[in-house]
């Protein structure tokens, strides 16, 4: 069996509109060291059927259809199916740069990172393309807490998962999973894979093109009391999680991320109070419990002064 070096992972929910030029996309990248692990999570749209197409063809694709368990458990089920040395998420709606990843894996194996960090542009329903923000330069970081030192002080910080390829040993050494249901989940599990990579590397080239404001998108759909609630849960866990390694570890570079998760966890309350700044109800419990474990972290940091806020 040929040694696979990259896995795409790729769960697959009513896309059928988009899939085809993802598919497309991403199949140009040629070789027989990387495959697509495909998860038709329940479509009723016939995309699985279009996805099964692709498969007869290419046997380098893996599809796997389930009853509809949302992104969270497809993701999960990829990696548990995925063989590749490293990883690499894609949204079935969004498409890819095959010779930028195709760089990606190059130099992820030849310096041994854990991660390997790539840009990203942003196409609207107009077919405007614009980039993702700030990005930092190419570099390589020893460590994820250098990695979250430079992007907190000079660059745009993207949560999401397919802003970056990575060693799938660093996800299963710490049994880092997507908790399911969850909204928002990228900004609880990209931290927690930050935090505990050992070198980063930074590429200047655009692996991957990410449609917004899509019709039907989960961001377009989701209530508004679960979205509230999943960020309220991410802000505990995400602040329980880098508290916990500090006290538990005697490695003070740890320390190095807290400016960083202090700035997101500020976001995500922002967002909280945002969403239920019109709401007298159930909204505003959550918001007051996010604000709690929030001012729990920094009084955490200040009574221990490891950070200056």
């Amino acid at each position: 069996m040929a040694i696979i070096r990259l896995s795409y992972i790729v769960p697959v929910y009513n896309t059928s509109a988009w899939l085809v030029e993802c598919m497309d996309s991403m199949l140009k990248h040629k070789g027989n060291d990387i495959e697509f692990v495909i998860i038709d999570d329940g479509s009723t749209d016939g995309s699985g059927q279009i996805v099964d197409r692709y498969a007869e063809s290419d046997r380098r694709i893996k599809v796997i259809h389930q009853s509809n368990g949302g992104l969270s458990v497809a993701r999960n089920v990829g990696m548990d199916n995925a063989r590749g040395e490293y990883i690499l998420f894609v949204d079935s709606d969004d498409r890819i740069e095959a010779p930028a990843v195709s760089n990606m894996l190059d130099k992820a194996v030849k310096e041994e990172a854990d991660v390997v960090v790539g840009r990203i542009l942003c196409k609207d329903e107009s077919d405007v393309v614009t980039p993702w923000g700030k990005f930092l330069p190419p570099a390589v970081f020893p460590s994820g807490f250098d990695f979250m030192q430079a992007v907190n002080s000079s660059a745009t910080y993207i949560p999401m998962v397919f802003g970056y390829m990575i060693r799938r040993n660093l996800i299963q050494n710490h049994s880092l999973k997507f908790v399911p249901r969850f909204i928002h989940e990228d900004e609880l599990w990209t931290p927690q894979v930050l935090t505990r990579a050992k070198k980063i590397v930074v590429l200047d080239k655009c692996h991957y093109i990410y449609r917004t404001n899509r019709n039907g998108s989960i961001m377009n759909t989701r209530k508004t009391f679960d979205r509230c609630l999943s960020i309220a849960k991410i802000v505990r866990q995400l602040s329980e999680d880098i508290l916990n390694l500090i006290q538990s570890s005697k490695d003070s570079n740890y320390q190095k991320a807290l400016p960083f998760y202090h700035r997101r966890l500020s976001v995500l309350v922002a967002i909280i109070e945002n969403i239920s700044s019109s709401d007298t109800g159930a909204t505003r419990l959550i918001r007051d419990f996010a604000i709690g474990h929030y001012s729990y972290f920094c009084d955490c940091l200040t009574t221990e002064r490891r950070l200056n806020i």
